[in-house]
């Protein structure tokens, strides 16, 4: 998925020792009255002016209603090029480049879907402190001021 693009820019990006990528993930719903969903998995490049420009569309995934099967079957393959590029790097024209991932960008909905928690606007839906909202104006508030922070074993609790 990225290796045309390194040997397309190879004579700018030759002497780069490490590439920094961007995922962004959003939620498009494809029609007003439809549950159908389409979520396009993106990979930009942030460290290389050059690049910085092309975006990479690396899976789609479209669903017919609102609730996702698992993900799993939502992130395999990107997990597994991934842990692949990350592990190994990219070789071009005997150069291996090797890569991090800087940011990973979603939506709401789909930090929740990865999260595997519950959606932004439900009572215990802050991934960052401990804290139930309260229905306020037909909205949901978290009121605290000193919350707990929610804690790597609290979270995987939650």
């Amino acid at each position: 998925m990225v290796t045309p693009i390194l040997v397309a820019y190879f004579d700018k990006i030759k002497y780069t020792n490490l590439i920094q990528l961007s995922i962004n993930i959003n939620s498009l719903s494809i029609t007003q009255n439809s549950k159908a969903t389409l979520w396009p998995i993106l990979i930009s490049f942030v460290n290389i002016l050059d690049l910085i420009h092309i975006v990479l569309l690396v899976g789609t995934y479209h669903r017919k209603f609102k609730k996702r099967n698992s993900i799993f079957d939502f992130l395999n393959y990107l997990m597994m090029e991934m842990n692949n590029i990350l592990s190994h790097g990219l070789c071009v024209n005997n150069v291996t480049f090797k890569f991090e991932i800087t940011q990973v960008v979603c939506d709401a909905p789909v930090k929740a879907f990865i999260l595997n928690v519950k959606t932004h606007n439900t009572y215990n839906s802050c991934n960052s402190f401990i804290e139930e909202g309260t229905f306020i104006n037909n909205r949901i508030s978290y009121l605290g001021i000193s919350t707990a922070l929610r804690a790597d074993e609290s979270f995987r609790n939650k």
